[in-house]
């Protein structure tokens, strides 16, 4: 059996490492899909009382910025852009069964 070679950096790192790293990849093939959601959503009083649905919208037309901070375009595009949709899904639901 070989021994581990991997270097001492590696292998002493306690930070966290990040689930689905090509969730821009994930974001970018399913960009249609995610714009027809929205536009949907937009139709809900409820929804656009709760949620940004105009940043929704601009921030899925804009798309992630070449340059900036990797934690602000995170923050913003895995985190904010899908959660605002879901949120979203989530009060037309709340709508129909009431």
């Amino acid at each position: 059996m070989r021994p581990c070679v991997l270097p001492e950096i590696v292998l002493t790192n306690r930070l966290s490492g990040l689930q689905a790293p090509d969730w821009h990849e994930k974001l970018e093939r399913q960009r249609r899909e995610l714009a027809r959601q929205i536009a949907e959503l937009s139709e809900s009083a409820l929804v656009r009382l709760v949620v940004d649905v105009v940043w929704l919208e601009s921030r899925l037309k804009a798309g992630p910025p070449a340059a900036g901070t990797l934690t602000k375009i995170f923050e913003q595009y895995n985190l904010a852009l899908t959660r605002g949709a879901a949120s979203g899904q989530i009060l037309r639901w709340f709508e129909s069964v009431n």
